[in-house]
């Protein structure tokens, strides 16, 4: 299964681009994102960071890192999901990392048929940093895997 065109602009709306100049990273790893949501962790040399890149470059990134964690979620799943639940589950992926999503805990609970336990694990992620926005994206993750936003046009809308 392949993220959908919706499914891209999600991330990119979530994301946000920061085309111009690395920033820090507000979600609770740390670390210093460019592009849309490109991730360098915390203490990457700055001189392996760029200062700037190009719209040409934020693209491609975004498709490098959608591939990992596209990967991530079709190697984890057992079981058929909806392209909507694919979606929000490769948003999952990219903004928290292949490696965390496979550490989550939610395929499992896909695997074992409860798409309400992997809602609630996916709401429950990132709590801890009182941060807004990531909560907001947790829970619209959730809707995504529950199949109650709707695609119109191309973009998704949530209830």
């Amino acid at each position: 299964m392949y993220l959908s065109a919706a499914g891209a602009a999600f991330i990119k709306q979530q994301e946000g681009p920061r085309l111009l100049s690395p920033q820090p990273d507000p979600g609770q790893f740390g670390g210093t994102v460019i592009g849309w949501g490109h991730y360098y962790p915390a203490g990457t040399p700055t001189s392996q960071i760029p200062t700037s890149i190009s719209a040409t470059q934020a693209e491609t990134f975004f498709q490098s890192d959608v591939t990992t964690a596209s990967q991530a979620v079709s190697q984890s799943l057992t079981v058929p999901v909806t392209q909507q639940a694919f979606d929000g589950l490769v948003d999952y992926a990219y903004n928290r990392g292949a490696q965390n999503y496979q550490n989550s805990g939610v395929a499992e609970a896909i695997n074992g048929g409860s798409l309400q336990a992997a809602a609630t694990i996916i709401k429950s992620t990132g709590l801890g940093c009182n941060n807004p926005s990531l909560i907001k994206r947790r829970n619209l993750e959730a809707t995504l895997l529950l199949g109650t936003a709707t695609n119109i046009n191309g973009a998704y809308s949530f209830p």
